[in-house]
Order: C-alpha cells, then structure tokens, then sequence
C-alpha cells in the first residue's frame, strides 16, 4: 500500500499543483501518523517505523513551510 502512495505521490509531485502539495501535507500529518503509529505499536510492523513515521511528519510541514513561501 505505501509503494502505491508513493507512486502517486511521484506523479502528482511531478505536475507541479500547489493543490497536490497541500493535500499530501495533510495526507501525511493525519493519516500516515493514524495508521502506521498504532500498527507499530500492536507489534505488527518493526518498531522503526515511528522513526520513518516522524520523519515523514517533519517532511510534510517543512513542505508546509516551503508551499506558504511561494
């Protein structure tokens, strides 16, 4: 699933829409932090995922920043 999302990202990245950017922010500061965070936490998936999950966190509002600049 995240190999999909990523794929979409590649392309909507790609179109150049401040609209897209702005989605992801959200996409990214709501959602990724709801799934992978508990699924981590049960034991599913390795627990180095919190540290791939605050970075992805970290990346969207630096993205946020630069999106509010241009």
């Amino acid at each position: 699933m995240g190999v999909v999302i990523g794929w979409l990202y590649v392309f909507g990245g790609r179109t150049g829409a401040r609209q897209f950017v702005a989605a992801s922010v959200v996409d990214r500061l709501i959602f990724v932090s709801a799934v992978f965070l508990p699924v981590v936490f049960a034991g599913v998936l390795p627990h180095m995922l919190v540290a791939f999950t605050m970075l992805d966190m970290t990346l969207a509002v630096g993205a946020w920043v630069l999106l509010r600049r241009i």
